[in-house]
């Protein structure tokens, strides 16, 4: 009787939905993205708030987390695995943009500086909530047979050694971004790289640290800042209290009788800068340079004497004190 020759089992490929190809792109692109723009402002963190959520160590463990979830999604090891893992990390980001959302702050925080509106982020984090669920694997992912094809293990040693590879440059960089934190210092104005980040509340009785950088708009002269009362209103033109703010101060100087103080007008660029929201009049309008990327708390209300700061609000605090000044 002839005798038949052995073979030996095949490797059972996984078979995944045509549409597969997006889910397991898309959410790793979005992780990568957030953590790199984490990354940028990383050494200048600690000049932007007080608080745990500003604590560069947690934005660090931040970083590496998203940069794992990437390397893992992209490997293609264990797929089900990293598409639970993903789904979860998608959904602890949804139930943090709603609050952000509710609570009705200005940015989801998820990209850095990059400010993204919270409800925008969330629509955003269950669209990759959605493609990670559609691009479940069918019931036969991960099973193999006993004998897999030659090289297959090879192959998925190789994606195991490029994914530890790209950690181990992930960390680097993440250890060479907290290593150049600038020291807590003054003058109120911190320069890490390219990023500039103002911290009004440090200038008072100081000359205005913002002159070297401000290009005025309209051609006139920016030297009578340093003579005389002055009220600089800082602003950005995707700051949705700066567009209820900058109306109300415009109103209270075409209603007041004195011309003192002036008022000279500075906008911080933006990313997507949109159209002005300060129109030319009888005051100085000054935008600072483009030159630098600009971190600050918007609206900003500096009082001057002479060149000299005598208060500086931002944020919260100079909108309430628009709103007394029109009171």
């Amino acid at each position: 009787m002839e005798t038949v020759p052995e073979q030996t089992p095949k490797t059972v490929v996984p078979h995944w939905r045509s549409s597969a190809l997006v889910p397991w792109l898309l959410p790793p692109a979005l992780l990568l993205f957030a953590a790199y723009m984490k990354w940028r402002q990383l050494p200048v963190l600690e000049r932007m708030g007080t608080g745990i959520l500003h604590h560069p160590w947690l934005s660090a463990g931040q970083i590496v987390a998203e940069a794992a979830l990437t390397c893992w999604l992209l490997s293609g090891l264990g797929r089900a695995w990293s598409r639970r893992v993903a789904l979860a990390a998608f959904a602890l980001f949804t139930s943090l943009t709603a609050y952000r959302g509710i609570v009705g702050a200005d940015s989801c925080g998820c990209f850095g500086q990059f400010a993204v509106n919270p409800w925008i982020t969330l629509a955003l984090d269950l669209l990759m909530m959605g493609l990670l669920f559609a691009g479940k694997p069918n019931a036969d992912e991960g099973k193999l047979r006993r004998s897999p094809e030659p090289g297959h293990g090879g192959s998925g040693r190789v994606r195991l050694g490029l994914g530890v590879l790209a950690m181990l440059l992930v960390v680097g960089l993440t250890a060479g971004q907290l290593a150049n934190r600038p020291a807590l210092t003054d003058p109120g104005l911190t320069q890490a790289g390219n990023l500039m980040i103002l911290e009004p509340d440090r200038w008072r009785g100081k000359k205005l640290p913002l002159l070297p950088y401000l290009e005025a708009n309209d051609g006139a002269a920016l030297e009578p800042l340093l003579a005389g009362e002055w009220r600089v209103i800082l602003y950005s033109t995707d700051c949705d209290h700066c567009r209820t703010a900058i109306p109300k101060v415009l109103q209270a100087m075409a209603s007041r009788s004195a011309d003192r103080p002036r008022y000279c007008f500075v906008r911080v660029p933006a990313s997507g800068d949109i159209q002005d929201i300060v129109p030319p009049g009888k005051y100085l309008r000054a935008t600072l340079t483009t030159k630098y990327e600009w971190f600050a708390s918007t609206p900003g209300v500096l009082e001057l004497d002479n060149g000299l700061v005598q208060s500086g609000q931002e944020g919260a605090a100079a909108a309430q004190w628009i709103d007394q000044m029109v009171d």
